[in-house]
């Protein structure tokens, strides 16, 4: 009998790609999330709950400032966009730095019951709250059978 040492397989990040893009693709499919730009490199949390009146949109955005965050709606898709910056002295005197810095975009094709004219942002403490009201009237037409 001859005993074999099996050599260990070194970890490979494909899986953790590999789940996050099959992720992404779950998301896509149940909310109509628009797929990401991969040349971005921060990419904030979004939480997503449905409510009585609508929808509500929280997007985790700490350390990034009020004024570099712009929100927009384009042909029923909500956009989020900004940029995370980092100052120069956090550059200077850095050893290591696991925090990500650079522009962000959040895109997500909106159900076409959500009032896109009535949609309200607030920012507070470094989260993002989109309020999305839901218009059950909107797009219902009646048909007449002639």
């Amino acid at each position: 009998m001859r005993l074999r040492k099996r050599r260990r397989r070194p970890v490979r990040r494909r899986h953790h790609s590999e789940y996050n893009r099959k992720q992404n693709d779950v998301l896509a499919s149940l909310f109509g999330v628009k797929k990401q730009d991969n040349s971005t490199k921060y990419k904030p949390s979004v939480d997503i709950k449905k409510g009585q009146d609508g929808f509500e949109i929280s997007v985790e955005l700490p350390g990034v400032k009020k004024e570099n965050v712009d929100v927009a709606v384009e042909e029923g898709v909500l956009k989020i966009q900004g940029k995370k910056e980092s100052s120069e002295e956090e550059k200077e005197n850095t050893y290591r730095s696991e925090r990500t810095f650079g522009k962000f975009e959040r895109a997500f094709k909106l159900p076409d019951k959500v009032d896109e004219n009535e949609i309200e942002a607030k920012y507070k403490n470094g989260i993002l709250k989109l309020v999305l009201p839901v218009n059950e009237e909107k797009n219902k037409q009646e048909i007449s059978i002639h």
